[in-house]
C-alpha cells in the first residue's frame, strides 16, 4: 500500500515546472539548479510523488535515448528501469553535482556503453556516438574532435543547399525557423532536408559491405532478398541480390553474400539473421526442405541480436546468467529462459522439470540476490509443494525475505 506524502508549496511549485519541462536543457555539465536541489531532497526523503513525476517525466525520453545506442527496445526499457530502481534506492549516497536531466541521460549513456561492451561490441568509429548526436536533439554533448572532422567530411559530400541546412541546424544550433528564413524556404522543407542529409551521412559513415555485380549466367535463380547499393558509397544504385537459391540440373544451390568475418567471426557472423538464414539455406541445399524455426531473436529492421558464441542459448546457459544476475545490467537472459519455458513447459512434467532447475540456484549461495529475485517472481505463479521447503528458507535472508514470502503466499493461495 502506498504511503501518500503531503507535499509543500515549494515543492509543488517544482513539481509544476517539472511537469511543465521547465527544466535546463541539458549541456556538457549543466549546474544544479535550485529546483533540482529541492527536487532531489525530496527524493532523498523517499517522497514517492516527486519520484513518480520524475518517472513519468523522462523515462520516454530515455528509452527514446538509448535506442541510438542498443537497437533493442525491451533492453532499453531493461536500462532505464533499472537506472530509476539504483536512482530511488541509493539517493542517499548519490553526490549529485549536475541538474538531474544531466545526471539520468549520462547515466544511461554509460550502462548503453556498459552493456554494449558486455556484448563485446565496440564503438571504434564512435557510429553510434554519432547517432545519438543526429537522432536526440535534446541531448548536446561534446563531440570528440575526431568524429567533428569524420561529419565535416561527410557532410562537404552534400549538395549545396542541403550542406548548408545540416551546419545550420547541428553544428551552429539554430532553430527551424531560423533556418528556414536564411534559406528562404518552407519549415517542411528543412525537415525534409535534414532528414535526407542524416541518411546520406550514416550512409558515408558506415562501414556496411555490399556485394554487388555479382557474375555468373543468372538463370534459374529466385532471389530471397535484396539490398540498395547506394551511389553515395560508389554503389550501383541497385537492389542488389543478397540472398538466392539456384537449381543446377538435379542440384540445389544457395547463396548468401552475408558473414564476412572480422576478427574471431565478429558481429558480421555472430548475428542472429545471418546464422539462421546460411543454416536454413543449407538444409535446403543438402533435403530441398526447410524445417528449422526462424528464432524468437531474429533480428528485425529496428534491433540487433548477436550471439557472441555463435550458438542458441540453452536453458542450463540461461540458469547460469541468471544466477550471477545483476541489477545494472539487462534481463536478457531471463527473457530468454521465459521463451524456453512458454515453448517447452507445456505439461505438469515440463513445468517440473524447469523447477528443479530453479531451485537449485535458489540453493546456490554463490547466486545472487538479484537473480533469486528474478525467479522467486517465476516460481510464485508455477511452483509446486515441492518449492516451499527452498523458499521457506530464503526468508531467513533479510534480502530476500520479502520477495520468498510473496512468492509462498502465491503458491498456497493456489493451493
Amino acid at each position: 500500500m502506498t504511503r501518500k506524502v503531503k507535499m509543500s508549496r515549494k515543492v509543488k511549485i517544482c513539481y509544476k515546472k517539472l511537469i511543465l519541462r521547465h527544466l535546463i536543457e541539458i549541456t556538457l555539465l549543466p549546474k544544479m539548479l535550485t529546483t533540482d536541489k529541492i527536487l532531489f531532497g525530496e527524493i532523498k526523503s523517499r517522497n514517492l510523488k516527486v519520484y513518480e513525476a520524475l518517472f513519468r517525466e523522462y523515462y520516454p525520453q530515455l528509452v527514446k535515448f538509448s535506442e541510438n545506442y542498443i537497437y533493442d527496445k525491451q533492453e532499453c526499457e531493461d536500462i532505464v528501469q533499472n537506472l530509476f530502481i539504483h536512482f530511488w534506492e541509493n539517493a542517499e549516497r548519490i553526490n549529485l553535482t549536475v541538474s538531474i536531466k544531466a545526471y539520468l541521460f549520462e547515466s544511461v549513456r554509460n550502462r548503453c556503453i556498459n552493456h554494449l561492451r558486455d556484448l563485446n561490441i565496440h564503438d571504434k568509429h564512435n557510429l553510434l556516438y554519432l547517432e545519438t548526436q543526429l537522432n536526440y536533439e535534446n541531448y548536446s554533448d561534446t563531440p570528440d574532435p575526431e568524429i567533428i572532422l569524420k561529419i565535416n567530411a561527410a557532410i562537404s559530400q552534400l549538395p549545396k543547399q542541403m550542406s548548408e541546412i545540416f551546419r545550420l541546424k547541428y553544428l551552429e544550433g539554430k532553430k527551424l525557423k531560423e533556418i528556414a528564413t536564411l534559406s528562404q524556404v518552407s519549415e517542411n522543407t528543412i525537415k525534409t532536408q535534414l532528414q535526407r542529409a542524416k541518411d546520406k551521412i550514416r550512409r558515408i559513415l558506415g562501414k556496411d559491405e555490399l556485394y554487388s555485380e555479382l557474375r555468373g549466367p543468372g538463370k534459374n535463380m529466385t532471389i530471397l532478398a535484396t539490398a540498395y547499393a547506394d551511389t553515395l558509397m560508389n554503389g550501383t544504385g541497385r537492389n542488389e541480390p543478397i540472398l538466392m537459391t539456384i537449381t543446377y540440373g538435379i542440384g540445389r544451390i544457395f547463396q548468401t553474400v552475408l558473414g564476412n568475418a572480422d576478427e574471431n567471426g565478429g558481429p558480421s557472423m555472430q548475428c542472429v539473421g545471418f546464422i539462421t538464414t546460411f543454416q536454413r539455406g543449407a538444409e535446403w541445399a543438402a533435403s530441398g526442405a526447410v524445417t528449422q524455426e526462424v528464432p524468437f531473436d531474429f533480428p528485425t529492421a529496428v534491433t540487433v541480436s548477436l550471439r557472441p558464441n555463435f550458438s542458441v542459448m540453452t536453458i542450463e546457459d540461461d540458469l547460469a546468467k541468471i544466477a550471477q544476475y545483476d541489477l545494472t545490467k539487462s534481463t536478457k537472459y531471463f527473457v530468454n529462459l521465459q521463451h524456453h519455458m512458454r515453448k517447452e513447459a507445456k505439461t505438469a512434467s515440463g513445468f517440473k522439470k524447469f523447477e528443479k532447475m530453479m531451485l537449485v540456484v535458489l540453493e546456490d549461495k554463490a547466486a545472487t540476490v538479484e537473480g533469486k529475485k528474478l525467479l522467486l517472481g517465476e516460481l510464485s505463479w508455477m511452483g509446486s509443494s515441492e518449492s516451499i521447503p527452498v523458499i521457506q528458507k530464503l526468508t531467513e535472508n533479510s534480502e530476500l525475505k520479502a520477495a520468498a514470502e510473496a512468492a509462498l503466499e502465491r503458491i498456497n493461495t493456489a493451493k
